[in-house]
């Protein structure tokens, strides 16, 4: 299984995340803010809140919060399924990190 911390910034480019061994991953727009979310945030925890305001930032409060926790569950599942290790951690109590 291949990780794509080394060319994690192609995210920024189009919305094609691509491994060092070439494979790809294609993501909806949704899944690609919600990477470049955690990218911004240099290793840091970004909580669902704040990943809410992102998709809904006319009314975060109106986001279900769980739809990150889907969102996140779909998006190992298509790596997993295209043979990468997608460096994305879960932080209890805090939200999601970018551990690459």
């Amino acid at each position: 299984t291949q990780g794509v911390s080394s060319a994690a910034s192609d995210v920024y480019k189009r919305q094609i995340l691509v491994a060092p061994d070439g494979a790809s991953l294609h993501l909806s727009a949704q899944e690609r803010t919600f990477l470049m979310a955690l990218m911004d945030a240099a290793g840091s925890a970004v909580s669902r809140q704040a990943l809410a305001e992102l998709f809904l930032p006319d009314s975060p409060g109106g986001f279900e919060l769980r739809r990150i926790d889907v969102l996140v569950s779909r998006l190992r599942a298509k790596a997993q399924s295209a043979g990468l290790k997608l460096p994305v951690l879960s932080v209890r109590g805090q939200g999601y990190v970018f551990a690459a």
